[in-house]
């Protein structure tokens, strides 16, 4: 239906182990839909169909904050939604292959 309308917005969620490598079988899963995601963009840009990812981490389902995270605070489900909308936007169609992490700068690429 996305080829047909000739627009579209794919948005995958990965996680943190995808770049942290703490699980191997865990890090493997995530970082396959990273992979999933950025052929996705390939395959189907030419269409006007974006595809990204979302790798939440540090949201308020955990107990503690990671000694080295910057932003001294949990993350809000408010603040992955507001990403997650925007991707979904007419206003990211420029933006594909991507993978947004969001854990307060503990992980950084």
């Amino acid at each position: 239906l996305m080829k047909e309308r000739n627009w579209g917005r794919i948005i995958n969620l990965s996680g943190l182990a995808a770049y942290l490598g703490t699980s191997p079988a865990q890090a493997m899963v995530k970082l396959a839909i990273v992979g999933l995601t950025r052929g996705l963009a390939r395959e189907f840009g030419p269409y006007n169909i974006t595809a990204n990812c979302i790798a939440p981490g540090g949201g308020q389902n955990r107990k503690a904050l990671r000694p080295d995270q910057p932003i001294r605070r949990q993350g809000k489900q408010s603040e992955f939604v507001s990403n997650m909308l925007y991707l979904a936007s007419e206003e990211a169609g420029f933006i594909t292959g991507q993978c947004h992490i969001e854990g307060g700068g503990f992980v950084m690429q």
